[in-house]
């Protein structure tokens, strides 16, 4: 395994010039390629997990490069249909990986100026999370009785700080990336032993709670255990989450039917929580309450949290959100737009007035989106004497090919549009964070049910009935 890393380290030092200090550059080859262009992204924030992306194409011999804005090192994914390497970049980084996309016993080999911390995470991830993943320790916990389990996740967290340990001997990793990566690995086991007795009650198929025994929460009283300084670290955040659920399950105030799960969750934030990591906790409930819930509920929350909360980019990034669901609230006009549909002929969504429009933004390679095509044109059947029903579907594909196949494969009936992923200014306007979503656009190109039921949900057809009535 040391020889391997000095290999990689030794190629890292013949590496060319590379990007300005407020850019990063990934290059590469990808071999045994299923599709011909690769994405490559980071996440913006964790509140919202907006990626900043870039898409581009397979040039000769399958290979690509990529530039993107960057003030801070970052975790940075590369991917492909079937396969994501993950990589961490600093500003005026260029780093060059190489990966085979169907072959995941093929370990990326990177080298480049500014890569040791992308060699270590394809390494780490091979040889360390390939092995102790999450859906893998969750799978042996059955198995194994409340010690055996603390044991295990203590063993996992040594295995990891060994394998840290080792590498930093053969090469200098930035300080931050390393302080992010150990609190990765004492969050992620802080996270299992909360979630455990929640998953050994489910997955044991048994009736009643498990006993842990006492003293097994001992841990959360160890000192340091909240700490803002963590914020950039995902599993962090993901262990603040899960203390929220913990103090959900075991106060019986959760038990209050009246309030939503999202209000229940804020409440115990607020409470609970302190600093930096109270708030960001809010914002993150905030947003997921106004993505997700009843809209007056959402807004009560945001505006107390608009009174409480003191973090200025925290705050702007909710208000963005808020505003750009308000704006898509029913009433006000959907927002419009003007593409070429699968024929190649101009559409704009104010050719539609005067129509009902079912707008539908959905991906060939979604699971839940594929399963409503059947329900879709059943609908379809129903409704066929309803002329001025339009049913719209926009795609979010990347790869045109793969848009154009499924509309003719599963036969969607329908006026078809495609915009290549959520970063497009289309998805931007109707706040598309995942697929799919539906609208329903009344004939005076208001919107009236941003929310708007499946094709499978059975009050989609009074839903739409009422709709074409008004």
């Amino acid at each position: 395994m040391k020889k391997t890393w000095i290999l990689l380290l030794i190629t890292g030092l013949f590496a060319c010039s590379g990007p300005s200090d407020d850019m990063v550059e990934i290059r590469g080859i990808v071999n045994n390629p299923t599709d011909t262009e690769v994405e490559v992204f980071y996440y913006k924030d964790y509140m919202t997990n907006e990626p900043k992306s870039v898409t581009v194409g397979l040039g000769r011999r399958n290979s690509f490069k990529a530039q993107l804005p960057m003030s801070e090192g970052q975790f940075i994914y590369v991917r492909v249909p079937g396969r994501t390497v993950s990589l961490y970049a600093l500003p005026g980084a260029s780093v060059h990986v190489e990966f085979d996309a169907q072959d995941p016993e093929f370990q990326p080999v990177v080298k480049g100026k500014l890569s040791y911390e992308s060699q270590f995470m394809v390494a780490f991830v091979q040889q360390i999370e390939r092995n102790f993943g999450q859906g893998l320790i969750i799978n042996r916990i059955p198995e194994m009785n409340t010690r055996e389990f603390v044991n295990y996740m203590d063993s996992i967290q040594d295995i990891k700080l060994e394998f840290m340990a080792d590498f930093q001997k053969l090469s200098s990793l930035d300080e931050q990336f390393v302080s992010i990566m150990k609190a990765n690995t004492t969050y992620d086991r802080i996270s299992m032993l909360l979630r455990y007795p929640m998953y050994k009650t489910y997955f044991s198929n048994l009736e009643e709670p498990i006993d842990v025994g006492e003293g097994y929460y001992d841990f959360l009283d160890a000192p340091g255990l909240f700490d803002d300084s963590h914020l950039r670290s995902r599993s962090y955040l993901g262990f603040l989450n899960a203390y929220i659920d913990y103090l959900m399950i075991e106060n019986p105030y959760a038990g209050d039917e009246t309030k939503t799960y999202f209000q229940i969750q804020y409440e115990f934030g607020r409470d609970f929580l302190k600093g930096g990591s109270r708030e960001f906790m809010l914002s993150q409930i905030v947003i997921s309450s106004l993505n997700f819930e009843d809209f007056e509920l959402a807004e009560a929350m945001y505006d107390d949290y608009l009174e409480i909360v003191e973090d200025g980019d925290m705050k702007d990034i909710v208000k963005r959100e808020y505003e750009a669901i308000l704006a898509l609230t029913p009433g006000n006009m959907a927002p419009d737009f003007t593409l070429t549909d699968i024929h190649g002929d101009t559409v704009s969504m104010r050719d539609f007035r005067g129509q009902v429009v079912y707008l539908d933004f959905w991906a060939s390679w979604c699971g839940p989106c594929m399963r409503e095509m059947p329900h879709a044109r059943e609908l379809k059947r129903k409704l066929a004497t309803q002329h001025d029903l339009v049913f719209l579907y926009i795609s979010i594909d990347t790869e045109e090919t793969d848009w154009r196949r499924t509309v003719t494969e599963q036969d969607i009936q329908g006026i078809h549009l495609n915009i290549p992923g959520t970063d497009h200014h289309v998805a931007t306007l109707y706040n598309i964070k995942g697929v799919p979503t539906f609208f329903i656009i009344g004939r005076d190109g208001r919107i009236i049910d941003n929310r708007a039921p499946r094709p499978s949900n059975p009050d989609i057809l009074p839903t739409l009935m009422v709709a074409l009535l008004e």
